[in-house]
């Protein structure tokens, strides 16, 4: 039992430099890429057995990652999480760095909104705040509310005269939590606060509990300089005399700026009805800004009683106003709606707006529609047929695929197909990807156009391992393909890089007498993905490999290490290069692999002293190896 401790208590000591790799392995962490995920569980048991007297080597580590320029977003993302149940006030300053980034202030946020009772964390975002864009301020803001501590006041002030409503709102809510309005009536508020203007207090007081006078109201609804103030008086206003609020609100709807207005009457519209009811009634007299700002409120408020009233203003609508009533239609319509703008589709086929207004509407009433205009059912008109193929794609209802299939028989006629393959493209499934292939083996007349809509598909569907074996194995292993059908398919495989795919091209470039094996090799050398490298490996090796093949090949694993579309995981292309050095035919091979890394970052480079560490031996490559290693 004694042996067991001891040996435990070994592993908790050290387990941080046991485990140095894995740090690296963090610091390349992609979420959702099977193989990295286990770097999270590895570090969760490093931090669960790790002595906590020792748990700063920890923190050290995961300070790195979020340090390092070569990190990937997802890598410091979960380094975040680690510090936020680990990371003492020596991460704090590292954290606070990352406030000002979009994709990491969240998260950096929390950890330093946890820290409630931390003077560092408190002054590092007080020190943050003033350098970050508005839409990361209101963030911060918040965040500074919750550690509840009045001095944050004078810094958050400022902030309520913002332009910005969303800022000078969220920066009256933190002074209303933090007791700032209190503060403003204070005696010693200059002590507390500072020097502040007569309607930034006010600002906060509206933000508040507190009672106020509808006459207090009322001035500051119609004479608020500050956008958001006139909307905090506004819905107080409301709230306590509905006909004084309506009367102030004309008046300052009629002398406040266009952007004050949209403002007023979105607040208005969510407020009552009767706001609602008066903007449709008097639509035509409204300026373009305030038809835009009702048509989009109705829209998100999901108002569908004004269904009829939008249909009847669309015949006299046109430009920007036309198109926000289609687009309103579209969140709230029913049949009605997908009659009208079906109309207007047909007149006008070519506007986004419609169209996409068609592809929103959530009733079984328009896939119906679509599928038998397209299909044929329901006209015979070519030119309608093929206009309704557009939003019958975005839609893609069940019953689609079966209809694209028909599009492209031999038996439509040309344009007709030539819209099937583009349908494919876009929206087909297996079954279409199936009917293209017999299409290709059958040597149609629009063949090529099969081909490419085929290998269109294939990628977009990303179901590789499905399709190779549902559309591609049968024909490319069946004995009654002839070669000719069989190469037709090959020329495309690179469509479908699977696992089943690559090792079907292995057989034919390993089997010398394959009369595909030529075909095969060219298919390779436009694989998508890092995996051929190991075929390629395979051929150099091979006994019956010959000067072409190594030649292919060297080619084949030098475009694996450079092309910027094939996978760039540093490490893994380290430890593929190590392997066709050591497998290579000739030195010249060997400083062609390794002259794909002279442009490599600090980070690669740093990695080379890992992966190439045995090649310093190597009198003939050392020098090279060493230079790699070296920044310029």
């Amino acid at each position: 039992m004694k042996l067991f401790l001891l040996v435990l208590y070994g592993f908790i000591l050290f387990n941080p430099f046991i485990n140095a790799d894995v740090w690296t392995n963090l610091s390349e962490y992609q979420l959702g890429k099977g193989g990295d995920a286990t770097v999270v569980t590895e570090i969760d048991k490093i931090i669960i057995t790790t002595n906590p007297s020792e748990m700063g080597s920890v923190e050290d580590k995961l300070i790195s990652v979020l340090e390092s320029s070569n990190s990937t977003l997802d890598g410091k993302k979960q380094s975040l999480r680690f510090l936020d149940r680990i990371g003492t006030e020596r991460s704090i300053t590292v954290v606070a760095n990352l406030l000002g980034e979009k994709d990491l202030a969240l998260l950096a946020r929390r950890l330093l909104e946890s820290r409630k009772d931390s003077l560092v964390a408190f002054e590092a975002l007080l020190a943050e705040l003033p350098r970050v864009e508005d839409s990361l301020k209101v963030g911060i803001i918040a965040t500074l509310a919750e550690h509840g501590n009045v001095s944050a006041v004078p810094h958050i002030t400022p902030y309520i005269k913002s332009d910005n409503s969303i800022l000078a709102l969220s920066a009256c809510n933190a002074i209303g939590r933090l007791g700032g309005a209190l503060a403003y009536t204070h005696p010693i508020e200059d002590a507390v606060v500072g020097t502040i203007s007569r309607e930034d207090k006010i600002r906060a007081i509206l933000d508040t509990t507190e009672s106020i006078g509808s006459g207090y109201l009322k001035y500051y609804l119609e004479n608020g300089a500050n956008c958001s103030l006139q909307i905090q008086a506004f819905v107080k206003l409301h709230a306590l005399d509905e006909y004084q609020a309506e009367k102030s609100f004309k008046i300052a709807f009629a002398e406040s700026s266009a952007y004050q207005r949209q403002a007023l009457v979105r607040t208005a519209m969510e407020l009552d009805t009767t706001y609602q009811r008066e903007f449709v009634r008097t639509f035509s007299s409204l300026s373009i800004s305030d038809k835009l700002t009702v048509l989009g409120a109705i829209s998100e408020l999901g108002l569908s009683e004004y269904e009829g009233d939008l249909i009847s203003l669309l015949v006299d609508s046109k430009g920007e106003t036309f198109n926000q009533i289609v687009y309103a239609l579209a969140s709230i319509g029913g049949e009605a709606s997908f009659h009208a703008l079906y109309h207007e589709f047909q007149e006008d086929d070519s506007n986004p707006a419609i169209t996409y207004a068609i592809t929103q509407l959530e009733l079984p009433l328009v896939d119906e529609h679509l599928l038998k205009v397209v299909s044929g059912q329901s006209t015979s008109d070519i030119q309608e047929r093929i206009a309704a193929i557009t939003p019958l794609v975005l839609r893609n209802p069940d019953g689609s695929a079966s209809v694209f299939s028909d599009l492209i028989d031999p038996s439509q006629i040309d344009v007709l197909r030539k819209a099937g393959f583009k349908a494919i493209e876009a929206a087909g499934d297996i079954e279409n990807c199936k009917s293209l292939a017999n299409l290709i083996v059958s040597n149609d007349v629009f063949k090529r156009q099969a081909q490419q809509s085929l290998k269109k598909a294939a990628l977009r569907i990303n179901k590789g391992d499905d399709l190779w074996q549902s559309t591609f194995e049968p024909i490319l292993k069946s004995s009654s393909t002839t070669l000719e059908q069989k190469e037709s398919l090959m020329v495309i495989i690179d469509g479908i890089p699977t696992g089943g795919s690559l090792n079907y091209l292995k057989e034919q470039i390993m089997l010398p007498t394959s009369p595909l094996r030529s075909l095969a090799i060219r298919m390779l050398g436009r694989w998508p993905k890092y995996t051929a490298g190991e075929v390629w490996i395979e051929l150099v090796l091979d006994e019956s490999s010959t000067v072409d093949d190594q030649r292919a090949a060297l080619k084949g694993l030098t475009r694996i290490l450079t092309r910027d579309e094939i996978e760039r995981n540093a490490n893994r292309r380290l430890e593929l290069a190590a392997r066709a050095i050591k497998t290579a035919p000739n030195t010249s091979y060997k400083i062609k692999i390794l002259e794909c890394f002279k442009d490599s970052d600090e980070y690669t480079r740093r990695r080379m002293k890992v992966h190439f560490l045995p090649l310093l031996d190597n009198s003939e490559l050392s020098s090279i190896v060493k230079s790699l290693m070296v920044s310029e």
